[in-house]
């Protein structure tokens, strides 16, 4: 039997099909008689159900695969949204801070010399740094900034 069939059947008062009512209980779902139907249409039937609970099974075991990664996801944001901003609140205090001692260089910490590699001031930052630790950014005017304001501009 087609569906449109089906449907022609149905619509019919004389098909066969009709729905047992339980007038004690309301809680029950109602059932269609199926006592008209051949056996091989009762397992057609049976075959079809069994296939729709295999494929609502797939679906839920796919929803939660997908649940479960994101969840994941969404922690992992978290813990790099926490890492990063402890990260900011890092860099403001370096910034922040004066530098300790004006002996050594702010960035790799070796010490400065009387007459050569005495070190001089970062024009963005005001870290005195020596040589090494030095980025020419403007080879026309031959300015210059420390790693670390170069690395961020």
């Amino acid at each position: 039997m087609t569906r449109n069939n089906h449907s022609k059947a149905t619509d019919s008062p004389s098909h066969s099909t009709r729905t047992n009512t339980s007038s004690n209980d309301d809680h029950f779902i109602q059932l269609a008689d199926l006592s008209g139907l051949r056996d091989d249409e009762k397992q057609h039937i049976l075959n079809v159900l069994v296939r729709d609970e295999n494929l609502r099974n797939k679906h839920l075991t796919r929803f939660m695969y997908v649940q479960r990664h994101l969840a994941r996801d969404e922690e992992k944001k978290t813990t790099l949204f926490v890492l990063f901003r402890q990260l900011r609140k890092e860099v403001s205090e370096l910034e922040e801070k004066p530098p300790t001692s004006t002996s050594v260089c702010a960035r790799c910490q070796t010490p400065f010399g009387f007459i050569f590699n005495t070190g001089d001031t970062c024009p963005k930052c005001g870290a005195k740094v020596c040589k090494q630790c030095r980025l020419m950014y403007n080879v026309n005017d031959n300015g210059w900034l420390c790693q670390l304001c170069c690395k961020q501009m």
